[in-house]
């Protein structure tokens, strides 16, 4: 008898795991051509079949819906039996300039929410009317002068809107890799050769940058411009406050740029040589009047209420749809249980973290200060049984949807995420590492989404993040162009071990299958089309408990490391991973690419347990490209590297291998048993 076709085996698996539970009050299916992100079932949410009153609100274009959601919350702590509310937005634009809050813990435990809509935009955007835009004088670009409030302040955002779509403010220097030199930035330090130690490491609240950043810059221009720099796995964004023309390195052409201090001293990144300081990292500087030299960009004045704008193609300023952001939530909902949101537009919401003393962050978000950004268009913590269906997220700074805390059977299916400046789907805290009570989640759904352009704005946001999480599949979704990784899940770096059936760990359950990613790892480093942490490993158990199935990863001309250094992966089991098989899946790869140093499969030496089967490669360009510098995999080492296929443990007498990965090369084409395995995933768009 024959080996199992992949399907058939991949089938085999996902019939012995549990699929998640998920709240079942939902009357409505999804949004009507959600059938176009894949194959998965579209009909599991189940009839309302208890008898239970409802109370319907329901919103027009142009009524206030911060009025209507204050006298839907007030019927709901009035309510003394089981009920359903549900905020109906009608057909057309809803504005509003705070979030709408819910606290489920002031209402009677038995209310059911749904908030929906059909052809309905809840936006943060406010408009401007254009014709109050005067030209500037000797000028291209036009201004608008905004009335002070009763306080004499000017309105509070960072992020405009150009008919509909978010812009960032004007700047120099390339934000895409692909385009921007080989940098170097210095820092002064003291550094003891004796000890090895780095002192002073930020004694001076300066670094060097390339003086042609900055010619024609005014005092003016200090009160607000933004440093970003790029670092691996690192985002840092500073506030520039001075230059010192005289303090130059000529031979390089870079100058003196001072930081704001605390700022500067709160930095992270990764260690550098004494002088070479982030060799080869990207760097740009935005947001001043200077910089404003281009067609589509724009500036706002905070100081002075004034709000600039470069028109675009020669358009009548007259013509352009304008509008600011001011919440950095639309929705934030909490201690809920029964909560559904459907076939709403979600759009418009600003992020001021910058305004409140610059950002640091690393790894998928995790913000160097505080619990983490918490902006998002929909923002919830604490909830059992929530449903977003059928939604689509659009242009925002922060993240589209993040939920956190405590949550249990969540479900996240045949929404659309487009132009999100974060994470486009945030479940769980990448900052919290251990799993415990009441920062755990139970019973994930994520089906059928479709991701494009995300990380926009902070570029160490990936796509798709899952922290810790019992029963979870995550699966036909749709996912491309993303600044680091489309997908991470777990959180913790390092080894742990935990008895049988003990609490502890991660991950357990979990199911990342048929998910369909294009054009990953755009800008930054070290990641992966899907990237796991861990810190799962239970004595004593042996087989795989999570599973990578029947993904489709496609390299293009943008995709992988474009830095040169480091290594991307098509999928990346790093620090901790445990549990899991990596089987069925499918690259492929860009045989143009031979400058690259690529992982298409990486194993991190402190993972345990992990099983790599029946992968295959289309076009891989070498044998060591494969699998890359030997001395960068460490303690793995060339014995383990038989092939593709490890079934590995971190006892050595534990290591088994077998030879069983297909490669296929150009002038070959693909198998029917590996068309039918990308079909399913929901690849359409190549042909074989």
């Amino acid at each position: 008898m024959g080996k199992k076709l992949i399907l058939e085996e991949i089938q085999e698996i996902l019939d012995r795991i549990p699929y998640p539970e998920h709240a079942d009050f939902d009357e409505g299916e999804a949004k009507e051509d959600s059938d176009r992100f894949g194959e998965a079932d579209q009909k599991r949410d189940c009839v309302r079949s208890d008898a239970r009153a409802q109370k319907r609100f329901s919103v027009t274009s142009g009524e206030d819906v911060q009025a209507v959601w204050a006298e839907l919350i007030d019927q709901m702590k009035k309510a003394k039996e089981p009920t359903d509310y549900v905020l109906q937005l009608e057909p057309g634009e809803h504005v509003i300039t705070a979030p709408l809050c819910m606290d489920g813990r002031e209402y009677n435990d038995d209310i059911r929410l749904t908030i929906e809509g059909k052809n309905a935009v809840l936006t943060g955007s406010v408009r401007l009317d254009s014709s109050r835009f005067a030209p500037v004088e000797g000028k291209p670009y036009y201004c608008y002068a905004f009335e002070p409030d009763a306080r004499g302040e000017y309105p509070d955002f960072h992020f405009v809107t150009v008919n509909g779509r978010m812009l960032r403010p004007a700047g120099r220097g390339s934000r895409r890799a692909t385009e921007a030199k080989q940098c170097i930035i210095k820092y002064r330090r003291t550094y003891d050769a004796a000890t090895k130690a780095e002192t002073n490491v930020k004694g001076v609240p300066k670094m060097y940058l390339d003086e042609e950043l900055f010619a024609g810059v005014t005092e003016r221009d200090f009160e607000t411009m933004e440093l970003y720099l790029e670092l691996h796995w690192y985002f840092d964004i500073v506030h520039i406050v001075g230059i010192d023309w005289n303090d130059r390195i000529p031979e390089e052409h870079l100058v003196a740029v001072h930081i704001r201090e605390e700022e500067y001293r709160a930095m992270r990144a990764p260690a550098g040589t004494d002088e070479n300081y982030f060799p080869g990292h990207i760097y740009w500087v935005e947001n001043c009047l200077t910089f404003l030299e281009h067609p589509g960009a724009y500036y706002y004045d905070h100081c002075r209420g004034r709000l600039y704008y470069y028109p675009e193609n020669d358009e009548p300023i007259a013509d352009v749809a304008f509008g600011y952001t001011m919440p950095e939530n639309l929705l934030i909902l909490k201690n809920l249980k029964n909560v559904q949101i459907r076939n709403l537009t979600l759009t418009g919401v600003d992020q001021k973290e910058l305004e409140r003393g610059g950002y640091y962050a690393g790894q998928a978000g995790n913000v160097f200060r505080g619990e983490g950004l918490k902006y998002a268009a929909v923002y919830g913590e604490n909830l059992d049984g929530i449903t977003i269906c059928g939604c689509t997220f659009r242009d925002m700074a922060g993240d589209g949807l993040s939920v956190r805390g405590r949550l249990r059977r969540v479900r996240i299916a045949s929404n659309r995420f487009f132009h999100i400046g974060a994470t486009a789907i945030r479940c769980g805290d990448f900052c919290v590492s251990r799993w415990a009570e009441e920062v755990s989640m139970k019973e994930l759904i994520v089906e059928n989404n479709y991701l494009d352009g995300i990380g926009w704005f902070l570029r160490e946001s990936v796509a798709l993040m899952v922290s810790k999480v019992f029963n979870a599949r995550i699966w036909y979704n749709t996912i491309q162009n993303c600044c680091y990784s489309a997908i991470s899940v777990g959180t913790h770096y390092g080894p742990g071990s935990f008895q049988k059936d003990a609490v502890g760990g991660n991950l357990r359950n979990v199911v990342i299958a048929f998910n369909n990613i294009t054009d990953f790892m755009t800008d930054m480093r070290d990641g992966a089309a899907i990237y796991t942490l861990g810190y799962n490993g239970d004595t004593g158990i042996l087989e795989p408990f999570n599973y990578i199935l029947g993904n489709v990863a496609v390299w293009s001309d943008i995709s992988g490391d474009i830095h040169g250094e480091g290594h991307t992966s098509g999928w990346y089991n790093d620090n901790g991973s445990t549990h899991w098989l990596d089987m069925g899946n499918i690259q492929f790869l860009n045989p143009n690419r031979r400058w690259l140093r690529m992982y298409y499969h990486y194993v991190q030496t402190t993972a345990e347990n992990v099983t790599i089967r029946r992968n295959a490669y289309v076009n891989r360009v070498s044998e060591e490209n494969l699998y890359g510098d030997l001395a960068q995999v460490g303690e793995i080492g060339e014995a383990l590297l038989e092939k593709e296929i490890i079934y590995w443990n971190i006892d050595a007498e534990r290591n088994i291998h077998e030879a069983d990965t297909t490669y296929f090369r150009t002038e070959n084409e693909l198998s029917e048993e590996w068309r039918r395995l990308v079909e399913n995933a929901g690849y359409r768009e190549k042909s074989f």
